[in-house]
């Protein structure tokens, strides 16, 4: 993460850590695109609430394994090879 709010959809690959680092927004299903013009308008009007999601972001980010999984993913398949 790079300390930038997010707004995502929640069908997202990432929604699940938007959430868990409380780091934006995150917009349920099914998509509306009138409730996401007025989510990202909400966002880009408080300064104090994207300073607080950066915050979160960025300090999730240095608590969780986020970049790992490809690493995992590569050594198990290589594992696995006769």
């Amino acid at each position: 993460m790079s300390g930038l709010p997010v707004l995502v959809t929640d069908v997202c690959g990432y929604a699940h850590y938007i959430r868990d680092a409380d780091a934006g927004r995150v917009l349920a299903s099914p998509f509306d695109q009138e409730r996401l013009n007025h989510l990202l308008a909400d966002m880009l009007a408080d300064d104090q609430r994207r300073a607080f999601w950066s915050r979160n972001g960025l300090a999730y980010a240095d608590s969780a394994d986020l970049y790992s999984m490809p690493q995992r993913a590569a050594d198990i398949i290589l594992a696995a090879r006769p």
